[in-house]
C-alpha cells in the first residue's frame, strides 16, 4: 500500500517468492519479503501454495479488504480454480499467510480442449487421456458492470479467450454458468486470436485513464515457430469513458511498441554500410527467423539513414531484403540464423554482402558481389550468390559449417587484403570457437570461393573457465584509442570480452571483462546482456562495431535473443576514476538509451 508496484515470480518447485519495491538511496530497488507463499492446511500444518511454473495466476484484491489475494488453477491436474485470501494481520500491504477459501472457484473445472469447460449445471467433460498438464493464463475484470469479477481464461495450444461472466452473488462466491460463456471475445466479428497461449493483461496503455487490454502468447520459447516475434503483442484499447463504466474493447494495434521500436523478432546481428549510395551509413539487420505468410524463415531488414552522418536516423524500407526468406519458403527450403557482413571483397571500391545462414543440415558462408557503378545504390543479384567452400582435406581446419558462425572481416596481417576472423560452434574439425582465415589474396587468382584459407584453428586460445566460448561472435575495432585495433567478442552465455592490441598477441590472449559502467554504483562491471543458466550457453547473440555518430569512437551494436539491438555507447576515454579497474581505462560503456 505504499503505492510501488511489488514483485511476484516463481520460485523453484511451483512456488511463489515475493519481492518488495523499496527505494534504497532514491534508488529503484527490490527486497525478498517472502521466500515461499503458504497457508494452513490443519493440525498445525502449512502447505506452500503452488501454482507451477506454467500458469499465470490471479494477484488482485478478491473480496475487497484491500489485501492481494490470490486465484489459480490447482497445481496437480490444473482443472480446477483455487482462491486463496490473503489472511495476513493488518489492513494492508501484509504477504505472510493466506487461507483456502475455496478448491473449485465459480464451479467451474476445465476440460481437455480448447474453450472447453464444465460449468454450474452444465455437462460434464468428456473421458479423454490427458498428454500433459494444461497452463491457463487468467484475468478477473468486471465485464458487464454488475460490480462482480468475470473471467478471461487462455489456455495453452489454444488461440482465443473465453469469457466467463459471473453470475454469483460476490466475486468470492462466484457462479459460472454455460449460458455465461464464449471464446469470442471482445466480439464475434474480431475475437481474440493469438498463435498459441493467450495471456491477457489490464493496465492503462494509451494514458486516457481507463485501463485497456494487453494480450501477448505466454511462452518459454519459440522452437515451435508459431509466433512473429514482432507482432506479437496485441492492444485492445478500452473505448469506455471512465474506468468505471462497462469496458469496450477493440483491436486498435496487432504490435504494440514492437510497431515503435527496432525489432526483427529473434536473433538479431546488425551490419552497417552505404547501401542507397547517398554517403550516409545504412543498416542491415539479420535474425534467426520470422512468421511471415504462414512460414518461418530468417530473412534481411533493411533500415535506410534518413537523417545525417553525425545523427543517424533509421527508416525501415524493406523487411525482407532482396527476398532471400521469400524465396527458402517458396522452394520450401529452410533458412535460418542469418549474419550478414558487408565488406569489399574484390577490391573494387564497393561493399559487398556476405551472409552466413543455415539451411536445416549445414551452415553455408554465402556473398554476393555488388554490380554497381561506384557511388550507385548497391545492387546484389541473388541468383549470382555463391558461398565460400572448405579449404583443406578433412581434419586439417575446413571452414566450419555451423549454425550461428559468424563472420567478421579484418586485415589481421597487415597486406592490404581483408582476412576472415569466424566465431564457429564447430567440433568436427581441430579449432577452437574463433578461426582466422587467411585472404590468399593474388594467389586467388580471383576466386573468390577459395578466397580464405586457414591460419590459426584456435585463434587466441579463447576460452570460457577452461571450456570453449559457445556461439561467439567476434568484432574489431580500436577501442582504446591507442591506434591499434582491439578484438571484442560476445558469446551464448551473455559474456563480453575484450583483448586488447590483439595482432601484437601470441598464444592465450589476455582478457578484460569490467567493461561497463553503472551510473548507479558508480562502477564497471561485467556484462549484464543476458544469462544463460546453461554453461554451454543457449542466447543467441551477435555483436557489430560501428562509428555511427563519426565522433572517432566506436560504438557497440549488440543484437539480441529477442529480436533487437542494444547501442552501447563508449565513455570518455580521457577520464580516470580512482577507484577504476584496469579495464575501465580501456573501455567503458553505458547502455543506451
Amino acid at each position: 500500500c505504499d503505492g510501488r508496484a511489488d514483485l511476484f515470480t516463481y520460485a523453484a518447485g511451483g512456488n511463489i517468492r515475493v519481492f518488495h519495491n523499496e527505494l534504497v538511496g532514491g534508488r529503484l530497488g527490490f527486497v525478498l519479503a517472502n521466500p515461499q507463499l503458504s497457508f494452513p492446511i490443519g493440525n498445525g500444518y502449512t502447505s506452500n501454495l503452488i501454482i507451477g511454473y506454467y500458469s499465470l495466476p490471479v494477484i488482485q484484491d478478491v473480496n475487497g479488504d484491500g489485501k492481494l489475494d490470490i486465484l489459480s488453477y490447482d497445481f496437480i491436474n490444473s482443472t480446477k480454480l483455487e482462491l486463496y485470501l490473503n489472511a495476513s494481520p493488518g489492513s494492508c500491504g501484509g504477504i505472510s499467510t493466506f487461507s483456502r477459501y475455496t478448491e473449485q472457484w465459480g464451479q467451474l473445472e476445465a476440460c481437455g480442449t480448447c474453450n472447453s469447460f464444465t460449468l454450474a449445471g452444465g455437462p460434464t467433460c468428456g473421458t479423454y487421456r490427458t498428454l500433459h498438464t494444461p497452463g491457463h493464463n487468467i484475468l478477473l475484470l468486471d465485464l458487464n458492470g454488475d460490480g462482480k469479477l468475470d473471467l478471461l481464461d487462455g489456455r495453452d495450444n489454444c488461440a482465443t479467450l473465453t469469457r466467463i461472466l459471473n453470475t454469483g452473488t460476490s466475486t468470492m462466491d462466484a457462479v459460472l454458468a454455460p449460458a455465461n460463456a464464449s471464446s469470442a471475445f471482445p466480439s464475434a466479428a474480431a475475437p481474440v486470436s493469438l498463435p498459441v497461449f493467450p495471456a491477457a493483461y489490464r493496465f492503462d496503455a494509451d494514458f486516457d485513464g481507463v485501463p485497456d487490454l494487453v494480450l501477448a502468447p505466454d511462452m518459454i520459447d519459440n522452437t515451435a515457430d508459431f509466433v512473429s516475434l514482432r507482432n506479437s503483442v496485441q492492444l485492445y484499447h478500452n473505448a469506455a469513458t471512465s474506468a468505471g463504466a462497462v469496458p469496450s474493447f477493440g483491436l486498435t494495434n496487432g504490435s504494440f511498441l514492437q510497431g515503435d521500436m527496432l525489432d526483427v523478432s529473434e536473433g538479431a546481428m546488425a551490419a552497417f554500410g552505404d547501401l542507397d549510395g547517398d554517403g550516409l551509413t545504412d543498416m542491415l539487420i539479420g535474425n534467426q527467423g520470422d512468421k511471415v505468410g504462414g512460414y518461418y524463415r530468417a530473412n534481411l531488414s533493411y533500415y535506410r539513414n534518413v537523417g545525417t552522418a553525425r545523427r543517424p536516423v533509421y527508416r525501415l524500407v524493406n523487411a525482407d531484403y532482396l527476398g532471400l526468406g521469400a524465396a527458402a519458403a517458396a522452394a520450401g527450403t529452410r533458412f535460418e540464423s542469418l549474419r550478414p557482413a558487408l565488406v569489399d571483397l574484390n577490391r573494387d571500391g564497393k561493399l559487398d554482402l556476405v551472409y552466413s545462414a543455415f539451411n536445416g543440415s549445414t551452415n553455408r558462408l554465402n556473398y554476393i558481389l555488388n554490380t554497381a557503378a561506384s557511388g550507385q545504390p548497391a545492387a546484389f543479384n541473388v541468383a549470382q550468390a555463391s558461398y565460400f567452400k572448405p579449404q583443406g582435406a578433412a581434419g586439417s581446419g575446413v571452414l566450419p559449417a555451423r549454425q550461428y558462425d559468424t563472420p567478421c572481416f579484418f586485415d589481421v596481417n597487415g597486406d592490404g587484403y581483408v582476412d576472415l576472423l569466424l566465431g564457429t560452434n564447430d567440433n568436427t574439425e581441430p579449432g577452437g570457437s574463433l578461426r582466422y582465415f587467411r585472404n590468399q589474396g593474388a594467389a586467388a587468382a580471383g576466386n573468390l570461393d577459395n578466397l580464405f584459407v586457414l591460419a590459426d584453428g584456435d585463434y587466441g586460445l579463447l576460452r570460457n573457465n577452461g571450456a570453449r566460448q559457445p556461439g561467439l561472435a567476434p568484432t574489431v575495432a580500436d577501442f582504446d584509442g591507442d591506434g591499434q585495433p582491439d578484438l571484442l567478442t560476445i558469446d551464448a552465455t551473455g559474456a563480453v570480452k575484450m583483448y586488447l592490441n590483439f595482432k601484437s598477441q601470441t598464444g592465450a590472449f589476455p582478457e578484460r571483462t569490467n567493461l561497463f559502467y553503472n551510473a548507479l554504483s558508480t562502477t564497471y562491471g561485467p556484462s549484464t546482456l543476458g544469462y544463460s543458466v546453461s554453461p554451454s550457453g543457449t542466447m543467441r547473440l551477435a555483436v557489430t562495431a560501428a562509428d555511427l555518430n563519426q565522433d572517432g569512437t566506436p560504438e557497440l551494436y549488440v543484437g539480441t535473443e529477442s529480436g533487437g539491438l542494444v547501442s552501447l555507447l563508449p565513455g570518455t576515454r580521457s577520464v580516470v576514476l580512482a577507484a577504476q579497474p584496469a579495464a575501465a581505462a580501456a573501455l567503458a560503456f553505458s547502455l543506451y538509451p
